[in-house]
């Protein structure tokens, strides 16, 4: 991978020390140094989503048990707020793998993306992949309300217009 790659995967995450090289154009002995970091990230992001998760956990078990409504819309607003978070943490790990497989010098899973590509090209990359999934959400709920309406128990013709 290109040292200048290197830096500014570096620089994205803060690691601003990892990837500068001596300077000759070899940034190899540098990068297990940037991997480590990278992985390290990675294991701090799986633990912030672990938090969230029992927060989140917690908040929906106080909202079966509650019956006082302020308490139930505060209860409420916990939840929003750890699923907006664990969303969030999802998507930082999602990009950081991906930052990590280019370090790796690997292949995406699409097996497209060449070895170095620019920032805006990785972010073209990364959008195409987010509209496949969610061409693929649509194609399964889709599928849900043909298999629902077939049965029966879809009777409200507002589910289905925005289809």
């Amino acid at each position: 991978m290109s040292r200048v790659a290197s830096q500014e995967i570096a620089g994205k995450y803060g690691l601003g020390g990892a990837a500068r090289g001596s300077g000759d154009g070899s940034s190899s002995s540098n990068e297990p140094s940037l991997q480590r970091q990278l992985e390290e990230l990675k294991r701090k992001l799986k633990e912030d989503m672990r938090k969230e998760l029992k927060i989140k956990e917690g908040a929906e078990n106080l909202r079966k048990a509650t019956t006082d409504r302020k308490s139930l819309a505060h209860v409420n607003s916990i939840v929003k707020k750890a699923n907006s978070r664990l969303n969030d943490l999802q998507r930082q790990l999602s990009d950081l793998t991906a930052d990590i497989l280019v370090t790796q010098g690997h292949p995406s899973p699409q097996g497209k993306i060449p070895e170095v590509m620019s920032p805006v090209e990785l972010q073209i990359e990364d959008l195409r992949h987010r509209l496949k999934v969610e061409c693929a959400v649509v194609e399964g709920a889709k599928n849900v309300l043909k298999l629902c309406q077939a049965a029966g128990k879809v009777t409200d013709r507002k589910v289905f217009q925005e289809v």
